[in-house]
């Protein structure tokens, strides 16, 4: 499987989406949609999957921190939001995750 595979994501109707973007629904609350696959195309499903929160250094642009997908068969991480220029994702104890 490839590990530079587009990641999909599935929208709170079920029909998959290439976007992480915020979707507002019809009662007003805003939801991140999840991956439906690791980046080496493993299906992540509940038994597959450890689901995280990793702090980001705060460097000048970056984010307060990314929720973290992390596939228990390969390893691969899809981070939400994603990882732009200037994001550093650390874990708790310091290290660069």
């Amino acid at each position: 499987m490839s590990a530079n595979r587009r990641v999909w994501y599935q929208h709170p109707d079920g029909h998959a989406i290439a976007s992480d973007d915020l979707i507002v629904l019809p009662d007003g609350r805003a939801v991140r949609p999840t991956p439906i696959r690791c980046p080496a195309g493993h299906i992540y499903q509940s038994a597959g999957v450890t689901v995280g929160w990793t702090a980001c250094r705060p460097d000048e642009g970056s984010c307060n921190g990314h929720l973290v997908h992390t596939c228990r068969q390969c390893g691969g991480r899809v981070f939400q939001p994603l990882l732009k220029p200037g994001c550093s994702p650390i874990a708790f104890d310091g290290r660069e995750s």
